[in-house]
């Protein structure tokens, strides 16, 4: 599917027509969603936003818009990009039932509610959607690394790593593996392995560089286990694409974990790394 997607972008880009002019558009604002992601970008971001709503007013059922405005409010809500954060949260939410509401049985659709129904911390219902879109297609790695994903942050640690193992397993050279890995770096994290935590961390890194909760997860590690330069490095990383992010954990308005003694963990960390503090 992304490999697909790819393909398709890049025919557009070049300015060749491939779809109606909807789909053309949708398939612009997924490029320009890339883009806020790999450059850290909330100019893409934002434009990846415009274009999606514009694909969607030419053609009510592009649903290739609507998975591209769903990802986009849900990545500008945990980045804490634009005036209000939270209030994309709810857009992104808003709009998946949109997209579920005209495609009942599309398995994007119900990874787009279950993503952002995770992101809000309401866990066990994002799950529930996430598995579903499992159940609709048990081939696509994007759903697979997501589910893994959630349940790690839900303190199913075991369940987590059967999924990212899978998914590592079977697509190794996914460009989203690094999904998988980060599923792995958060149940490392919640069951305090820290030379496990940091293998899979970095590697999670590597592969989205500009993915704020690894290093937050990363700078909470350095300082439980006292590296002052391990510390700064990702610190100065996180506050150059996401400055707010670390605040907004401790507000609990980007929750990571579901169970107390995992929030507690990661809140300890991070304190212990200079953060939250009055």
């Amino acid at each position: 599917m992304t490999q697909l997607k790819d393909a398709e972008t890049a025919r557009i880009v070049r300015g060749d027509r491939v779809f109606d002019e909807a789909q053309d558009i949708s398939w612009r604002a997924a490029d320009s969603l890339r883009q806020a992601l790999n450059a850290g970008d909330p100019d893409s971001l934002e434009r990846a936003i415009v274009l999606s709503l514009e694909a969607i007013a030419l053609n009510s059922e592009c649903f290739n818009a609507y998975f591209t405005i769903c990802a986009s409010y849900n990545m500008q809500n945990l980045f804490r990009w634009g005036d209000d954060p939270n209030g994309a949260a709810d857009r992104s939410e808003q709009w998946a039932k949109k997209f579920l509401s005209k495609a009942p049985q599309s398995y994007w659709a119900h990874f787009c509610l279950g993503s952002i129904r995770v992101r809000k911390g309401q866990i066990t219902e994002g799950i529930g959607d996430l598995r579903h879109a499992h159940e609709l297609n048990p081939n696509e790695m994007m759903i697979l690394q997501s589910l893994s994903y959630a349940e790690a942050r839900a303190g199913e640690t075991v369940a987590a790593r059967e999924l990212a193992e899978q998914a590592i397993r079977l697509s190794p050279k996914d460009p989203l593996i690094g999904n998988a890995y980060l599923a792995l770096a958060i149940a490392s994290f919640a069951e305090q392995n820290h030379d496990e935590f940091r293998q899979w961390a970095d590697r999670a890194i590597r592969e989205a560089p500009n993915a704020p909760i690894r290093r937050a997860l990363m700078i909470a590690h350095a300082a439980i286990i006292g590296d002052q330069r391990l510390l700064e490095i990702h610190r100065n990383e996180l506050m150059g694409f996401a400055p707010d992010f670390i605040a907004s954990i401790f507000s609990g308005e980007n929750q990571q974990f579901e169970r107390p003694e995992h929030i507690e963990l990661l809140l300890n960390g991070l304190r212990k790394a200079g953060f939250g503090e009055d």
